[in-house]
């Protein structure tokens, strides 16, 4: 699926001075001269101060509103407090030439303080400046005036809208001969002619947001109207896919297209799927004040967001894709979007946690950050990262603790791998529970490194090669295989592991060393015990290698393996 945003050329327009035209040949400055000598205020009969008007521009029922004039309010007046003067949001009006006024408004801040501005709501809907009396100037419409969010002046020749976006939903090729025998013989190419033209059809996004008139279509060849679309009969534009679906859409040769538009942003989707070379995962989330913990800059409420893990398997580093949206705001009463002035700023980061987990992390000391999506005002953040083999959780987070929003995440795996969502605190009792126990304390242990571990036998030739070992780390009946350094007699692991224990002094943790062969059997370095406490504690320890042990006969062997434990009892579980 592509999905192609053109942005336009920036049209250099020159202002126009607007010429004054009385409404009904009023005399502004005689009426306001006289409401100062009366020492009242002015009220438009034709539209008063009632509820009834107002009603008619939200298109419901109000409380009884209080009427005050800007300088009552507060001293220095504005429409907007938070985020640009021409972000729009249509709030509770279902009128939206209104609201487009407003932003009009509030991005000339001088007409809140001059009272020279009147506006001609008639035919022409024209802005009318009492400053400027020049009569030989055309004046400015009043839909170009209040474009949405300022995107620029709509051009008249085109009908584009400088610095506005379209979206590209379908191409289409018009033969020369449009019959039905044309279009098949175009399609397969039989024939040698070059196709009349290549067109594409354009979105604008905005008049599906508002459902008022669209800002900026195209005015040129094929557009509704035109000699081109007339020449094509209904059956000829249905048989060559010459149609759009929403009124919004419209019909641009390549062209014309290549002559206003400046570039174009591309958006793919990988292919997923079973012949596909990326495996999608796709989660549905809120953010809500429970679990909405802020950025990084909050370490204390960060692992309060939500998390989702998944777990690399190969031992080569592979590429992972992850994308993040926020979802819009939809208002199910008028079946809209909600347009949002000031969203809230969205990011995410990409965590190591230990090679096992299963639930939850909960202190931010005990992982490894391996990737930041720092929070942005975007609709979409993405990101690229190729991770080795270990167990990682994302974390989408908003900038700031207690913000609220939907989202929807998409990772894009290698293949089918593990991947879920961390629900859970710590983990649930099975049905076997009675037999297994009730976990009393939590180990977590950290392969560091090894040291002056053995090497090959001769691989042939009289030859000898340093060996890539690899930990097997077993407890309690869990058994969990660490990665591969190839090549090193002083490899340099870690990697973490956890374990819920519920017979610590019976069951200790035992650490067994391998050496990875291409062919064959892997070759038993040494194993050690790890008699770990069975109270709270940390430490440092060197783990000697001995041989698996025969009739309690154990022999020392040449290595060490550098671990790094961390226990605390099941009350504090908070604290890994």
């Amino acid at each position: 699926l592509v999905g192609v945003i053109l942005r336009l050329r920036a049209i250099q327009l020159t202002s126009r001075i607007m010429r004054t035209v009385n409404f009904n040949n009023e005399d502004y400055s005689k009426i306001k001269s006289g409401h100062l000598s009366r020492g009242i205020l002015f009220e438009d009969e034709r539209f008063p101060n009632t509820l009834s008007n107002l009603e008619s521009l939200v298109g419901n029922s109000l409380s009884s509103p209080e009427f005050k004039r800007p300088r009552d309010i507060c001293e220095t007046a504005v429409l907007k407090v938070d985020g640009p003067p021409g972000a729009i949001c249509l709030g509770s009006l279902s009128n939206i030439n209104a609201v487009l006024a407003m932003s009009l408004i509030a991005e000339r801040t001088k007409l809140l303080e001059n009272d020279d501005l009147t506006t001609d709501p008639g035919e022409n809907s024209a802005l009318k400046d009492e400053e400027n009396p020049a009569t030989d100037q055309d004046e400015d419409s009043f839909d170009e005036m209040c474009a949405p969010r300022r995107l620029g002046t709509i051009d008249n020749v085109s009908g584009f809208c400088s610095n506005y976006a379209y979206m590209l939903t379908k191409t289409c090729v018009v033969p020369r001969n449009p019959t039905a025998m044309g279009v098949v013989l175009s399609a397969f190419k039989i024939t040698q002619d070059a196709p009349k033209d290549r067109l594409l059809r354009l979105r604008s996004v905005l008049t599906i947001q508002s459902k008022a008139t669209s800002f900026g279509v195209w005015k040129g060849a094929y557009s509704e109207g035109s000699q081109e679309w007339e020449d094509l009969s209904v059956r000829d534009r249905s048989r060559i896919g010459l149609v759009v679906s929403t009124e919004s859409e419209f019909w641009i040769p390549l062209s014309a297209m290549v002559k206003y538009f400046t570039g174009a942003i591309i958006a793919r989707l990988p292919k997923t799927g079973i012949f596909g070379p990326w495996s999608l995962a796709g989660y549905n989330g809120i953010w809500r004040a429970e679990n909405s913990g802020g950025s990084l800059e909050f370490r204390s409420s960060f692992l309060q967001n939500p998390q989702y893990m998944f777990e690399m398997t190969k031992e080569t580093p592979e590429e992972v894709l992850i994308s993040l949206n926020r979802k819009y705001t939809w208002d199910l009463e008028r079946q809209a979007i909600i347009e949002e002035t000031s969203p809230p700023a969205i990011g995410f980061a990409l965590l190591e946690v230990e090679s096992n987990r299963e639930v939850r992390a909960h202190l931010l000391s005990m992982c490894t950050v391996v990737g930041l999506h720092a929070a942005k005002r975007h609709r979409a953040v993405f990101g690229r990262y190729r991770l080795a083999r270990g167990r990682y959780v994302l974390v989408p987070f908003l900038q700031e603790p207690q913000q609220e929003a939907d989202y929807y995440l998409r990772i894009f795996l290698p293949r089918n791998l593990p991947n879920k969502e961390l629900i859970y605190d710590q983990p649930q009792r099975g049905v076997f529970a009675i037999f297994t126990g009730t976990p009393v304390i939590i180990t977590r242990i950290k392969l560091l490194h090894g040291a002056n571990l053995a090497s090959l036998k001769s691989r042939g030739f009289g030859s000898t090669s340093s060996s890539s070992p690899y930990c097997r780390v077993s407890c309690e009946g869990s058994c969990f295989t660490g990665r591969v350094v190839r090549e090193n007699n002083n490899p340099v692991w870690n990697e973490s592991f956890i374990f819920y224990r519920a017979k610590p002094n019976k069951q200790p943790i035992k650490i067994e060393v391998f050496d990875k062969r291409a062919i064959g059997a892997d070759e038993f370095l040494g194993e050690g015990i790890i008699n770990a406490p069975e109270s709270t504690g940390s430490g440092d320890f060197d783990i000697n290698l001995y041989t698996k042990p025969k009739d309690e006969n154990r022999v020392r062997l040449k290595g060490t393996v550098s671990v790094s434990l961390y226990t605390v009892d099941m009350e504090n579980y908070m604290n890994l």
